[in-house]
């Protein structure tokens, strides 16, 4: 149950609700939003905000129930092993509520949105989209919804989803969430990550093996992105990635062989709960983007190497908080190594400023950064963002966008490649934009392919387990469409790393990191 306060609980106490290892069936009963006011447009995109929303819980909770749409219904309750949302009028002044869980223990629960304050009937300011002042997110409710589902009471009144709705509750879950839902189900780790490559920027992709895949302990799974970096300068790759249980570790092999002798957890480093992001300068030198999440500060941290990924250690990154999967590029730029981070800000002071893209940039090599700073101000995030540099100083970066309802109700998980400039006061919108088709859930990835002289993008599309795509950016111009990589699917966003070390008659190397049972 949901209310702008906390309110009563479908349960007098925590509970696992669902089987672990199972995927609870959600269905839709629409007809009952439109007979309670919702416009007949907003079908699609509420689907669309319903499975963001489960999606963003599987991949940051990381536990072993994961929900999945099956379509929509004309029932009100629910069958064993499903999860029915609806819509009626209002709930009750004396316990106001935007919406309720209810059902039948252990696994017959259904959602019920409210379309109106029951106190004076006025319809609730609800959006599908972006959140802006004075609006109600659904992707927030309705995360706060699946966890009454899987089994959670109302928690105190803090950044927690369980504690009440906010806009901040549309940037969670946290660790309140995290702790609370891992005491009522194991970790997921059935997720091992895996390797594609392509030799011809992304025109056409195959399995690459490798001894990381093949690794059968728990710690070598993610339920986030992966990171990856390529270094030409010995022919290896280093691949780091947080474990389900938010330990931060990497690997260093030549992509098919791993050195699992020095294999290494990152002892008191960064306890984090999203994606990160790793480049290499190409001769040794690596910086590898974290975002922190020890007592829901959410700070980015940037790790920089200096001995090839053996040790890392943390540059001088100033403040910046985000709620997502942070990008990082590396370019020479007027003769000087450029290092750009990139990120999607969470500021609890700013709803304002929030989801918009920052960036910072270090001219020498990590010791100092520009001050954070906004690169764009239209767009608005609810995941992370990818940046890449070419080597005539061009930059992009790319994302999936939240949407906007102004006047146009547009955008939710619309994919966008912007252009950018950097220099040593920071990083500026070119104005340069890739209107793209194609829709994801989780962020896009970037990589410089040299012999073609191409940008390659790698995205997943919509649906929880589904397959992977690429396409290819010239520096000047936009893809004409994403190629569906057949016979490949992941339950996280990818991650890309060009290394012309490796190379066919077609062209050199780049591989795409992901993750999938």
């Amino acid at each position: 149950m949901l209310g702008l306060a906390a309110g009563a609980s479908a349960f007098a106490q925590d509970r696992s609700t669902y089987a672990a290892g199972s995927r609870p069936q959600v269905l839709i009963n629409w007809r009952s939003f439109e007979a309670n006011g919702f416009p007949a447009s907003w079908k699609d995109p509420f689907t669309s905000v319903v499975i963001n929303a489960y999606t963003r819980l599987n991949q940051v909770l990381a536990v072993d129930v994961r929900p999945q749409f099956a379509g929509y219904t004309d029932r009100t309750d629910s069958a064993a092993g499903e999860i029915v949302i609806s819509a009626n009028e209002k709930h009750a002044c004396s316990d106001n509520r935007l919406a309720s869980t209810f059902g039948s223990y252990p696994d017959r629960l259904i959602i019920i949105v409210h379309a109106k304050n029951a106190c004076d009937l006025t319809p609730w300011n609800f959006t599908l989209w972006a959140t802006r002042l004075g609006e109600l997110g659904l992707h927030g409710v309705l995360m706060h919804e699946f966890q009454h589902a899987l089994g959670l009471d109302h928690s105190a009144p803090t950044k927690s989803i369980m504690g009440g709705y906010t806009w901040v509750t549309d940037y969670g879950p946290w660790s309140g969430d995290q702790t609370d839902m891992r005491a009522q189900y194991v970790l997921r780790t059935a997720d091992r990550l895996r390797q594609l490559a392509t030799y011809n920027a992304g025109a056409s992709w195959s399995t690459l093996g490798n001894t990381l895949t093949s690794l059968n302990s728990p710690l070598a799974h993610t339920t986030n992105k992966v990171a990856v970096a390529g270094q030409p300068h010995n022919a290896s790759y280093v691949v780091g990635w947080s474990t389900p249980g938010n330990q931060l570790t990497w690997l260093r092999g030549d992509g098919v062989v791993f050195d699992l002798a020095s294999w290494q957890i990152y002892g008191g480093g960064p306890t984090t709960r999203y994606g990160s992001a790793m480049k290499s300068d190409g001769a040794g030198a690596l910086m590898w983007a974290v975002v922190d999440a020890a007592s829901d500060q959410n700070l980015i941290k940037v790790l920089r190497s200096t001995d090839n990924a053996a040790t890392w250690s943390y540059t001088n990154f100033p403040v910046a908080r985000t709620a997502g999967t942070p990008g990082i590029a590396t370019g020479v730029l007027g003769g000087r190594r450029a290092w750009i981070a990139m990120w999607a800000n969470y500021d609890e002071g700013s709803q304002t400023e929030s989801g918009l893209v920052w960036a910072s940039a270090s001219f020498d090599n990590g010791t100092s950064w520009s001050a954070p700073h906004r690169v764009e101000g239209f767009y608005k995030l609810h995941d992370g963002v990818s940046v890449e540099i070419e080597p005539g100083g061009q930059c992009r970066f790319s994302f999936v966008w939240a949407g906007e309802k102004g006047g146009y109700e547009y955008g939710r998980n619309k994919l966008r490649t912007l252009g950018c400039a950097v220099s040593p006061a920071g990083i500026v919108s070119t104005g340069f934009v890739c209107i793209q088709p194609e829709h994801s859930r989780t962020a896009p990835d970037l990589a410089w392919h040299r012999d073609s002289r191409q940008f390659t993008l790698a995205l997943r599309e919509p649906d929880y387990a589904t397959s992977q795509n690429a396409a290819r950016l010239s520096a000047s111009g936009c893809p004409g469409g994403a190629l569906h990589i057949p016979a490949s699917t992941s339950h996280v966003a990818p991650a890309l790393a060009a290394n012309p070390a490796w190379s066919t008659s077609t062209g050199s190397e780049i591989v795409m990191w992901s993750a999938r049972e």
